[in-house]
């Protein structure tokens, strides 16, 4: 949830306000989508356990509550739609505060359904930073206390697969969901949109 917030709020502010150092900073945003995890893994976990991050949650939920590829995917999004929407608010008497929220949140339910399910997959898959900062095999997520079961001399193949027929059902709503406000939402048209 912190990522859709902030990832936002954040490419909102990239794509539709002027400030000085806004190009640099998308260069920059996109410059870290191509670094992979592995180059701050270790980095990460040094600054981690200066912090005492280490075997809680905090440490598995703060440092991913930024993510470059949202974004960009926010700033691609906000790119699209038109000034003179933003323009009849101010007009209207709207700051900039709430014409984010009233106006332009309204719009963006498509792509926060998009990255909320990248996202989430993300961290779904996301088994080596889990192993290498979390290490607390009683509180661990779903997704790794069913791969702490996948063994090959392991009997339990039948909870094995209950649990994996439950995960994926969640899965599966997610996907319905989204798929439903992208069939919902995606009909908003105005006279100057670019096509």
């Amino acid at each position: 949830m912190g990522d859709l917030a902030f990832g936002s709020m954040a490419g909102y502010a990239l794509a539709k306000m002027k400030f000085r150092g806004r190009g640099l900073i998308l260069t920059l945003v996109i410059a870290l989508m191509s670094m992979p995890v592995e180059a701050i893994l270790l980095p990460l976990y040094i600054e981690m356990a200066k912090l005492g991050w280490v075997n809680t949650m905090a440490g598995l939920a703060i440092p991913f509550m930024m993510n470059c590829f949202s974004i960009y995917m926010f700033y691609s999004y906000f790119l699209d739609i038109p000034d003179s929407l933003l323009e009849a608010a101010a007009i209207d008497g709207c700051g900039p505060i709430r014409t984010f929220f009233q106006i332009v949140l309204p719009l963006a339910k498509t792509v926060f359904a998009t990255v909320f399910i990248l996202d989430f997959v993300a961290r779904w898959n996301d088994f080596m930073c889990i192993f290498n900062y979390y290490r607390n095999r009683k509180k661990n997520c779903t997704a790794c206390r069913t791969n702490f079961l996948w063994n090959p001399t392991n009997s339990l193949w039948c909870n094995y697969g209950c649990i994996n027929l439950g995960i994926s059902s969640y899965a599966d709503y997610v996907y319905f969901y989204a798929e439903v406000l992208c069939r919902r939402y995606c009909f908003t048209e105005l006279k100057d949109r670019r096509i």
